[in-house]
């Protein structure tokens, strides 16, 4: 079976434990989108997500 090169998720669902580590084990990087503040910056970070995407780059 092939791998998947990106899954999206609704609004939330990657905030689980379990989501993001099932994630990191199969090798798959953990992305948020639309992080347009401050605050879910840091929360992104905090969960220790590869990345984030913003309407507001620079």
């Amino acid at each position: 079976m092939s791998r998947p090169s990106r899954l999206t998720r609704q609004t939330g669902c990657l905030s689980r434990d379990c989501q993001r580590g099932r994630c990191r084990n199969a090798g798959i990087k953990v992305m948020a989108w639309t992080v347009n503040n401050r605050r879910d910056l840091d929360l992104a970070c905090a969960l220790g997500l590869a990345g984030a995407v913003t309407d507001f780059p620079g």
